[in-house]
């Protein structure tokens, strides 16, 4: 049952001050590294600036997302360390009767967690385009250098066909403009290739963007839940959090490599 607080009637004019929790969430949302990495970068300075601002835009389908972790929870079994063969009950079981359920699908905590997915999708989507030399278009780079050699042949094409048939240039300004602007698009998309930006904002000191990932939601359900689950269901709740939506086990490795990140962070 909630503690409801009585109203005091006779200070309508005084707000009730927000509590702690709500300014350290406020604070942590604005120091997360992506947070930081938008604002201070230029969307037309580097591949991976421009990468960050493309997938950070798409918006979020909350409902799906939370549907999707449900399922899992639902799914996935949580082993007990001491007695691995015993009943085992899934994530969703021990969740509730822990009362944590309803702590963990609120709109803030999966906001929270979507943020480090984003975070790490954008590095692995970003060393993905620079393995496969493809553009923050999704194009193949030679696409691009081949189009614009196109469009700057075919420009002194038309030049030169004004200039022998003494046509008025101002007659195909219009037209010109549009080839010129096409063609300074696709070189400043090729020079994105050639300047794709550093990753340590988003990365910091480390080099894995799932290592990342999983410290970030780890630190985030741990203030969440207040030591409410132990560390070691949180680590593996992180790791189930973190993985495809057909995931129906949870790797000892895994959980072990998070837990020593965790030591070394």
């Amino acid at each position: 049952m909630r503690n409801h607080q009585p109203l005091n009637r006779g200070s309508r004019g005084t707000r009730k001050p927000k509590h702690p929790m709500h300014r350290a969430q406020k604070n942590t949302a604005l120091s997360h590294p992506l947070t930081v990495f938008l604002n201070d970068a230029d969307e037309a300075d580097t591949r991976l600036s421009r990468l960050a601002r493309q997938i950070s835009r798409q918006p979020m389908d909350l409902n799906h997302f939370r549907a999707e972790l449900l399922d899992k929870l639902k799914r996935v079994s949580y082993t007990q360390p001491r007695f691995p063969d015993q009943h085992k009950y899934t994530f969703y079981e021990l969740m509730k009767s822990k009362r944590a359920l309803r702590v963990f699908l609120r709109a803030t905590t999966l906001r929270g967690v979507w943020n480090w997915l984003v975070l790490r999708d954008i590095v692995r989507t970003d060393r993905e385009l620079e393995t496969k030399k493809i553009s923050a278009e999704r194009y193949p780079l030679r696409f691009h250098s081949f189009l614009s050699k196109e469009l700057f042949r075919h420009e002194r094409a038309i030049l030169a066909a004004i200039s022998k048939y003494k046509v008025d240039e101002r007659w195909m300004d219009e037209y010109l403009s549009a080839v010129v602007t096409e063609n300074m698009r696709q070189l400043r998309i090729l020079c994105l290739s050639r300047w794709p930006g550093s990753r340590e904002p988003l990365l910091e000191k480390h080099t894995d963007e799932d290592v990342v990932a999983g410290i970030g939601v780890f630190d985030l359900l741990e203030q969440r839940f207040a030591k409410m689950l132990p560390d070691r269901f949180l680590r593996r709740l992180t790791q189930l959090v973190c993985a495809p939506p057909d995931r129906n086990e949870i790797s000892n490795e895994k959980d072990e490599a998070l837990r020593i990140a965790l030591l070394r962070r």
